[in-house]
């Protein structure tokens, strides 16, 4: 019977995963049977500790920059607010390095491992059997014969050519060197989120009302000979707060008021190299007044990324420049959880109303939030980034919310497609995927997979889900221990596909359950391939 799911909100999604008859026959020793798997890589984590900054000189532009290190104690937590990884950082010249004890922890708390660093003499102490994800496989803790916690690297066979071990996107196809701009004009034309598009019948405020100076950023000192340098201090009114925006200004340029505009990195997946604009305001806030802000924003055409973490902060001093890049600072008004942000030639308008608390001086804008939890969508285009131009930015007072339609953080639901299939009619609502393909007795995604599971990150993606399970399951051939493991790593096969397509890791939790729970009789073939499937339930 299918597994009953009893909460608020049930979606059972089934993907049936084809393979080769006695796929799950392989058996593996006993000691490789492991059910709680955890990656202690930092970047799924958010890092809680102090930065250090230190300048470099550039020989070949003769500029300074600054590099930003962890220094002292760090601690990493989940999205829960559970501590995973607890330890200290030393600075030695230009790099950062562990030092002394680590401690490393489940996802309940409980400590599995510590480590030691210089100066302490190097070790490794296992408080119990558990096995961490790498990149290529697995480091499995178990009991020797001698009742010993001890190591043992797992590597899984070499996936098919047509991806990386890693399951990281092939960007070939998604490449733009081939593309000319009216192909990107069609992608644009076929995005279905035209509400973010400004209307071309609202009139920019009267420049005398607006209390962001230059807010079209035509006002430059003439030492900018290149379109796209840093901007520096070479803006009227209008500086980096972190990292360096560019400016642009050419009448070939697709502005939208005048021939300027600046870009912002939002994201990269070096985290310290996105970017914050600020400018000081023509007068304070007045408390408790309420104003109308409207950004004016478009991706840069060659971006791999679109994402959806805009964010405006309001405040009577500039935050220093590792809090703006940490993410540790709140925006005032934010697009985080809305739509993606994806036009490349047409400008998106996204405004909304802020109540002041009164002596606010500085309008801040910039991404405002940690780069490995922000949605992420793949587009088309060769720089794996994400980087927008801005210009008209507006800050207006109002009488009525009227005034002021806010769309800023919101985003259009898409409905579920009607389920092609039906696996129980008394059951919550459910439908099957048959298009999911694992290699015989591995968890490696076939290329023909990755239609269907596009067409699944499009409806996760268009629908605010919190928390989803992704279950996987065997057939009864061959051990149940390694179906198991089997029906375990197709699950995170799976969504680390999804997670590389721009979904956050910390949506989704895998599990095994091997050959429990067949919806399909075992003693046939046709059953057989039917209870080899990965699960979806929306837990929240």
């Amino acid at each position: 019977m299918v597994k009953r799911y009893l909460f608020f909100l049930s979606l059972f999604v089934s993907i049936v995963c084809q393979a080769q008859s006695g796929e799950d026959s392989t058996a593996i020793a006993k000691d490789s049977v492991i059910i709680d798997t955890f990656s202690f890589d930092i970047k799924f984590y958010k890092g809680k500790g102090e930065l250090t900054f230190i300048s470099q000189h550039s020989k070949s532009t003769g500029g300074t920059y600054q590099i930003s290190l962890p220094t002292g104690e760090w601690q990493y937590f989940d999205n829960n607010e559970v501590l995973r990884i607890k330890g200290n950082y030393k600075v030695k010249g230009t790099q950062s390095n562990k030092s002394g004890r680590w401690e490393y922890y489940d996802d309940e708390g409980e400590l599995l491992m510590t480590e030691n660093f210089p100066p302490l003499k190097y070790s490794v102490v296992f408080l119990k059997p558990f096995a961490i994800r790498k990149d290529y496989g697995f480091d499995i803790i178990n009991y020797n014969g001698e009742d010993v916690l001890e190591k043992k690297e797992y590597t899984p066979p070499a996936p098919p050519t047509a991806i990386s071990s890693t399951y990281r996107i092939n960007f070939s196809n998604d490449s733009m060197s081939n593309l000319n701009y009216d192909t990107i004009i069609n992608m644009d034309n076929r995005n279905s989120d035209t509400w973010l598009l400004g209307d071309s019948k609202s009139k920019t405020i009267e420049e005398e009302l607006n209390l962001v100076e230059n807010g079209s950023f035509e006002k430059e000192d003439g030492k900018l000979k290149n379109s796209g340098a840093q901007i520096g201090t070479h803006i009227y009114n209008w500086k980096a707060s972190a990292g360096t925006p560019d400016y642009y200004k050419s009448k070939k340029f697709n502005a939208l008021d005048g021939d300027a505009s600046v870009g912002v990195r939002f994201y990269t997946e070096n985290w310290a190299h996105i970017e914050f604009l600020s400018t000081q305001l023509k007068e304070p806030l007045e408390f408790n007044k309420t104003y109308c802000l409207k950004v004016f924003v478009r991706l840069k055409e060659d971006c791999f990324y679109g994402v959806n973490a805009l964010g405006a902060l309001l405040s009577n001093e500039i935050p220093p420049q590792y809090q703006l890049i940490q993410g540790d600072v709140k925006p005032s008004i934010k697009h985080h959880g809305g739509s993606i942000l994806s036009y490349k030639t047409k400008w998106m308008q996204l405004s909304c109303t802020f109540t002041a608390k009164g002596n606010e001086e500085y309008l801040t804008l910039g991404s405002f939030t940690n780069s490995d939890t922000m949605q992420k969508k793949h587009l088309k285009g060769d720089k794996l980034e994400s980087y927008y131009f801005f210009d008209n930015i507006q800050l207006f007072a109002i009488e009525k919310l009227e005034e002021c339609p806010c769309n800023m953080g919101k985003k259009e639901k898409r409905e579920l497609p009607e389920p092609p299939e039906e696996v129980e009619k008394d059951e919550p609502k459910t439908f099957v995927i048959r298009n999911v393909f694992f290699d015989n007795d591995k968890w490696d995604l076939l290329p023909e997979s990755f239609d269907a599971l596009d067409s699944l990150y499009e409806v996760i993606d268009n629908n605010n889900f919190k928390r989803i399970e992704i279950s996987g399951y065997t057939s009864n051939t061959g051990s149940r221990e390694r179906n198991l493991l089997l029906s375990k790593n197709r699950a995170e096969a799976v969504k680390k596909y999804l997670v590389k397509r721009g979904l956050p890791v910390t949506l989704f939790i895998c599990k095994g359950y091997g050959p429990d729970q067949p919806i399909a009789d075992n003693e046939t073939e046709e059953g057989r391939a039917e209870n080899r499937r990965v699960e979806f339930t929306i837990l929240e």
